[in-house]
């Protein structure tokens, strides 16, 4: 098959400097091909005495005499096995051994020629022309540093040798002009201008490559079309036109390196080397036929087996490998020699594989390999094997092969395909067998990589990573070798080290691959927000590829919602389930639904999940795990009849995953919880748990299930048990409530302190909440000091005119009048601050806010004689209420509330006949506005809405309410009043606004309900 090195942009450099070398091997006698008896020169010495030499000119004659004739007719393969026949017994021609080399190269066996080379160097090291060809040889397979040694040293031992010089310094200037290095390239051409001018073709166009490098274009110009003027003939202008062209190509102008050459064919018409040079420059322009045409007209000019040949390769470069084939088959057929038929017949192989015809590909190698003298043949029809999948096959093909061209590339690739044929045992020793031997560098990494591949399916994960590192240490920072390693390590538990690896890997090739795989691994190693960075930083190098989008997106939104960030992981969904039109997976957008109702957009989550349910042809387990998700929604809106129906639906299908099954029987015990059904909410607790349900999890949602059944001794029974699975702060406080309940103040008091407030990941509000319960906790059990120093923690997060009450009296029950006096003083001013209790109407005044506390706070400790006596009701404190006023109050609390709060049990006891009062407060402070809706409980299940046209907000409350300060005037800020209607089953408030706010927010405090609104 052609060699793409032929016809490379790289290959028309290195062939300025293996030309210098051709010319000097065509100055041999028999390279002109004459048919004329030749013999050993004069000047060959030969060993023996008269008799032994004569005899061995006698013998070595007649394969001179007729590998000279061969070349003649264009026979160069036979040419070669008789100049070898003839080196055999003269080894010392070197004339013969300069000329061989060449033909070798010619035939594209360079590296044969570079072997036959160096054995005659190795006898020989005084050869500055052989040691030429070598250096040009070494040039023609890409090792240009070995290359430039072998030059500097033929420039040094070529004596007085002009035009050895010439081409020695030609080819170490083509080396440097490649390494970077113009300026060095020009100082070694112009050097041998002394003491004459050089007038070379090729120097000179190495001059101006050079010249061009260095940023001198204008004498690059010059110095060529001077070379042009001073060319005596047609067929010299014709050549300098030729490298002319050359150099255009290497700037990349194919169109002016195409005039060059249509003005080279102007001078000298019918010329061989420019016609070819046109067919070659038409591929580089994407112009095949044309170059089909100019290798035909090629053809014919020489009307050679060569340019028959050179047609073939047009074709191949055309895209044409059948025509190609069919050529180069026919041109098999018609030669004589058995050499020169295996090539060709090799090489229409080569260009039947390439028109995927492997079948017939088989054939044509099979039919090259029968003399034994082609390994490519063997190797190739070890290829077309492998294609066909015919892996025990292709493994014989390839032993033979090694068996008679041995070496440790050719063992690598039969382990490989001992492996695919099932034998990795076998595979694992030829690799071995390898190592052990005579490998290049690289040929060792590819070994050692091959040894850990192995390994790696053999389940020997250690052995595969001791193999990798090794192949590391000759190619470091190779990145897939980086990558396998970063895999075996995390299979083998080494995280970190996985990490290093995969960072390397993608440190040297910043690619999606490993990105995505150091992105997995970061997510493993437990930090899923560095994870998430690098998968966005992933996503634009997957554009235009929609599967690996969608797979990307969806892993990047699993991640935001690791970290919490679920508006941002539903966003992803969604745009996972878009970036595949028509193929997206439903559960995609279920999904996403979720993750809405995590971040708490309901009206997002329900535009999803109506999306969700009109797609036709859903699943049963992706319509169970909408309707799961929409159950979630209708509960959180306090639509409790639908809630219940779809949460059914969605438990009765039988299809969902068990955890969102858990959950739907969660939500279920939720809503029957709410409903007052305790009893019920317990057993569907019990069968999440009998189901999987994590334990710690179930214990807290039955200890507050059976806390607002009032079995409070079974509450704290369970949430103790969920406190020794997963010791947290909010299991602390609902069994705080517990013991509260059964009157217990004293060791409600040891669970609140088991609690470190700030740093149990509780908001500042719920830590002055916590501190305001312990405070009231510690007045209950008559311990004034402790439940002053609560309150005074409370107080350094908000100034809240209860709490100032409160510790006003523990001051005065602690004998400090005048401290109480200055903290109700504090009060009053702090009540002040709501601008409607002194400006609504029908407000109360100050001094009457300040007496809401129940008289219970304000009594003193019994006196002395008095112990006997029940103590005054501190705040908090239980009373002897009738046992319905109790359940009355009690059935709102929330245990995992902080207990003993205060205004939660004084708006739960004002509650008659089932309507309970609600009061309009205003709040202001720069970051925004702020309305309190005191008298709402921390339990009740607001509805909030924003509109526009124009701008209002809108919450609803379910139940019945009274409002005491409807259409109060609020202080300047973006809400411009307050109104409040009654409905069936809800009050609804509205907050007329001046223009949208920037967000708004739901908070529920001990005081109530406050609606927060920013700028």
């Amino acid at each position: 098959m052609l060699n793409p090195a032929r016809s490379s942009p790289g290959r028309l450099r290195r062939g300025l400097t293996v030309l210098a070398a051709l010319f000097a091997l065509a100055s041999c006698p028999a390279w002109r091909g004459m048919a004329l008896a030749q013999s050993v020169p004069d000047s060959v010495t030969l060993e023996g005495n008269w008799f032994q030499r004569e005899l061995t000119r006698l013998k070595s004659f007649p394969h001179l005499d007729k590998a000279y004739r061969l070349l003649a007719q264009g026979n160069r393969s036979e040419a070669v096995r008789e100049f070898q026949s003839y080196l055999a017994l003269v080894p010392g021609d070197t004339k013969v051994q300069e000329l061989l080399a060449g033909l070798l190269a010619e035939e594209g066996r360079a590296e044969e020629a570079l072997r036959q080379a160096e054995a005659v160097l190795a006898e020989r090291p005084g050869l500055p022309r052989m040691r030429l060809i070598r250096a040009n040889l070494l040039v023609r397979l890409g090792r240009d540093d070995e290359a430039a040694k072998d030059f500097e040293q033929a420039l040094a031992d070529g004596g007085q040798d002009r035009e050895l010089a010439l081409q020695a310094a030609s080819g170490l200037a083509g080396i440097r002009l490649r390494q970077g290095r113009p300026a060095e390239a020009l100082a070694l051409l112009e050097a041998l201008d002394k003491p004459v001018p050089v007038t070379s073709p090729v120097a000179t166009l190495l001059r101006a490559q050079a010249l061009v490098a260095l940023g001198r274009p204008v004498e690059a110009q010059a110095l060529l079309a001077k070379s042009l003027e001073a060319a005596a003939t047609p067929q010299d202008k014709a050549e300098v036109l030729d490298l002319w062209a050359k150099a255009l190509e290497d700037q990349g102008d194919l169109e002016g390196a195409r005039e060059r050459l249509l003005e080279s064919l102007r001078t000298a018409p019918g010329r061989a080397a420019a016609l070819r040079a046109l067919a070659e420059n038409a591929i580089r322009r994407k112009a095949p036929e044309e170059a089909v045409e100019y290798a035909r007209q090629a053809e014919a000019a020489e009307a050679s087996p060569a340019a028959r040949e050179l047609a073939a390769n047009a074709l191949l470069l055309a895209g044409r490998p059948r025509e190609a084939a069919q050529l180069l088959e026919k041109m098999a057929a018609e030669t004589a020699a058995q050499v020169e038929r295996d090539r060709l017949t090799l090489r229409a192989a080569n260009a039947l594989a390439l028109a995927g015809d492997d079948a017939a590909a088989a054939e044509a190698y099979a039919r090259a390999a029968q003399s034994g003298r082609e390994p490519g043949a063997l190797e190739g029809l070890a290829a077309a094997f492998e294609r066909l999948g015919r892996f025990q096959e292709a493994a014989d093909a390839l032993q033979k092969a090694l068996d008679a061209f041995p070496s440790g590339e050719r063992l690598l690739r039969l382990a490989g395909l001992r492996n695919k044929a099932g034998d990795p045992t076998a595979a694992a020793r030829l690799v071995e067998r390898a190592l052990a031997g005579e490998l290049a560098q690289e040929a060792r990494a590819m070994a050692l990589e091959e040894l850990g591949l192995l390994q790696e399916e053999a389940g020997k994960n250690a052995e595969a990573a001791e193999a990798w590192k090794q192949a590391l240490a000759s190619r470091p920072g190779d990145p897939t070798l980086l990558a396998r390693l970063a895999a075996v390590s995390q299979r083998m538990g080494d995280i970190r080290a996985a990490l290093g690896y995969a960072r390397a890997a993608r440190d040297a090739k910043p690619d999606l691959e490993t990105t995505s795989s150091l992105a997995v691994l970061t997510a493993l190693s437990g930090q899923p927000g560095q994870a998430a960075e690098l998968l966005r930083q992933a996503l634009p190098m997957a554009q235009g590829r929609p599967e690996e989008q969608a797979d990307i997106l969806e892993r990047l939104a699993v991640l935001e919602a690791m970290t919490g960030r679920h508006d941002l992981a539903a966003q992803d969904f969604v745009k996972a389930y878009d970036a595949l039109p028509g193929k997206g997976s439903p559960e995609l957008l279920a999904k996403a639904a979720g993750e809405w109702l995590a971040a708490g957009q309901d009206g997002q989550a329900r535009a999803v999940l109506e999306r969700l349910l009109r797609l036709p042809g859903l699943s049963r387990e992706v319509r169970a795990q909408a309707q799961a998700r929409e159950g979630a929604l209708l509960l959180r809106q306090g639509d409790m009849a639908r809630a219940a129906a779809s949460l059914r639906e969605a438990l009765g299908s039988g299809a969902l995953p068990r955890l969102m099954r858990l959950d739907a029987l969660a939500s279920l015990a939720a809503l029957e919880q709410r409903e007052g059904n305790a009893d019920k909410a317990v057993e569907l607790l019990e069968q999440a748990m009998r189901e999987g349900m994590e334990p710690w999890r179930a214990r807290l949602s039955m200890g507050l299930a059976l806390f607002q059944a009032k079995r409070y001794a079974q509450a704290l029974e369970q949430l103790q048990a969920a406190q020794r699975d997963r010791p947290g702060p909010r299991v602390s406080l609902a069994a705080a409530r517990c013991y509260e309940a059964l009157n217990k103040p004293g060791l409600a008091i040891r669970a609140m302190l088991e609690v470190m407030p700030r740093q149990s990941g509780l908001s500042e509000e719920e830590q002055r909440e916590y501190f305001f319960a312990l405070g009231n906790l510690y007045a209950q059990t008559q311990d004034e000091r402790r439940a002053a120093e609560a309150y005074r923690q409370s107080l350094a997060y908000r100034e809240v005119p209860a709490v100032t009450i409160r510790l006003a009296r523990m001051e005065r029950l602690l004998g400090r009048p005048e401290e109480a006096l200055h903290l109700l003083r504090q009060a009053q001013a702090q009540a002040g601050m709501l601008p409607e209790q002194a400006q609504a109407p029908g407000s109360r005044p100050v001094e009457t806010a300040l007496a809401d506390a129940p008289p219970s706070a304000r009594a003193p400790k019994a006196a002395p004689g008095q112990q006997g006596a029940p103590a005054a009701a501190a705040p908090g404190a239980r009373t002897e209420a009738p046992a319905e006023a109790r359940s009355t109050g009690e059935a709102q609390r929330d245990p995992t509330a902080s207990p003993a709060s205060a205004p939660a049990r004084e708006q739960a006891s004002a509650a008659q006949d089932g309507v309970r009062p609600v009061r309009v407060m205003f709040q202001q402070s720069p970051s925004g506005d702020a309305v309190l809706l005191k008298g709402v409980p921390a339990d009740a299940r607001p509805a909030v809405a924003l509109f526009d046209a124009p701008w209002r907000l809108v919450v609803d409350l379910p139940g019945e309410w009274t409002i005491e300060t409807p259409g109060a005037a609020p202080p300047a800020g973006n809400i411009q009043r307050v109104r409040a209607a009654r409905h069936p089953g809800k009050l609804r408030v509205v907050l007329d606004l001046a223009e949208k706010p920037g967000g708004r927010a739901l908070e529920s405090t001990p005081e109530g309900l406050v609606v927060r609104l920013s700028r």
